[in-house]
């Protein structure tokens, strides 16, 4: 007679569930047979150990979902544009040996986008041309065959049968995820019934899904913490403390490698040909120090002021969502207001910006002389130095 092995924690009456004599306990599902079937697990000797396959080393995976979040504005839609544009060209990642486009040295490949807050042809295309992409090699499913458009987790199969029949995608990117989802994701099980097919998806055909999200003003990634459990990475996109024309993107969560430096990008170029473009630590160095080498070079005995106008040193911060201009000083010469900038330094604050301006609204004692200024946009105002 089979042995009936008790769950740890399971409640059994032995009363109810001892077979009667002379009768065989039925199996699972209600059928009755002579032999009862015994279920069977793999065991790990019959798994075998797979090494992660790469789309970007140590931050994209092949078969799985990464996610990438950032604050509106910080230029997350051009970052995946230069990914799909590499991955179509077969160019290497950033900060990646020239190889291939990925760690597998298989060349250039297919990418589908879906894009529902970008105007393909006013938006995407313009970006896809500025960043070189094989345009021959990037296929559009933000609208399916009968107009509507793609949703999570309703049109999985839909995308399953385009990557079927392409044969070659070997990236799929969902920018932003929010526009796509066809279901709140607020709770932890909201959020894996919309990720959980996307990620089948990914691990049955080896592609890299990645989709994009948005962080709210503290910083946090938005929604449920279910959407960031169900990706294999996470990546956040934020401007550099020192320069916030400088965006990084570091890895916040991953559980298949290790830490990873933070990867650094500037927008360069306007309107239509706007695009990303990668810079290296010497470069970063190079930039944070460009405006105080402009400083120490230039005379500090400018010429006074004309006019009775005075030079307004201002200190420009950006924290918790808001830019506040505080007043630092005000010099009746140029040099002297770019000075007082140069020396001003602030680490509590998210990023800060230097500028000297003049400003003509002064205030004036009963013999003439300036002793304060107005800060127009600020209504503030500082002593004479």
């Amino acid at each position: 007679m089979p042995t009936r092995v008790t769950v740890p924690g399971e409640r059994r009456d032995p009363s109810r569930h001892t077979p009667r004599a002379g009768t065989q306990p039925a199996p699972a599902g209600g059928h009755t047979q002579e032999n009862t079937m015994q279920a069977t697990t793999p065991t790990y000797a019959d798994i075998p150990a797979l090494e992660t396959i790469w789309l970007w080393a140590g931050r994209i995976p092949r078969g799985e979902v990464t996610l990438i979040a950032g604050e509106g504005g910080v230029g997350k839609g051009l970052l995946l544009v230069d990914l799909a544009a590499r991955v179509s060209t077969g160019r290497p990642m950033p900060g990646t040996t020239p190889d291939g486009a990925d760690s597998a040295g298989d060349g250039p490949g297919s990418v589908i986008l879906i894009t529902p807050e970008d105007d393909p042809s006013e938006a995407v295309a313009w970006r896809l041309r500025a960043a070189g992409a094989n345009l021959t090699k990037i296929h559009d499913m933000t609208l399916l065959p009968g107009g509507g458009q793609f949703t999570l987790p309703a049109d999985t199969g839909q995308l399953r049968h385009l990557v079927d029949t392409l044969g070659d995608v070997r990236l799929i990117i969902i920018d932003p995820l929010m526009a796509c989802v066809d279901r709140p994701v607020a709770t932890n099980l909201g959020a894996r019934r919309v990720m959980a097919p996307l990620q089948r998806l990914a691990r049955d055909a080896g592609v890299a899904a990645v989709v994009s999200h948005h962080l709210v003003k503290s910083g946090v990634i938005a929604g449920s913490r279910g959407l960031t459990d169900a990706a294999r990475i996470v990546h956040r996109v934020t401007r550099d403390p020192e320069n916030p024309q400088i965006r990084v993107l570091e890895v916040v969560k991953t559980n298949i490698t290790g830490e990873s430096a933070g990867a650094r990008y500037t927008i360069t170029g306007t309107g239509t040909d706007a695009k990303v473009t990668w810079v290296t630590r010497e470069q970063v160095t190079a930039r944070r120090t460009t405006w105080r080498d402009r400083l120490t070079r230039r005379d500090p005995s400018n010429t006074p002021a004309t006019n009775g106008d005075v030079y307004a040193a201002t200190m420009s911060t950006y924290t918790g969502g808001q830019r506040r201009e505080t007043p630092l000083g005000c010099y009746t010469t140029l040099g002297a207001a770019q000075t007082a900038c140069a020396a001003t330094t602030t680490q509590a604050i998210q990023w800060r910006e230097h500028s000297a301006g003049v400003h003509t609204a002064a205030t004036r004692d009963s013999a003439g002389t300036v002793t304060a200024y107005a800060i127009a946009h600020a209504g503030a105002s500082a002593a004479v130095a």
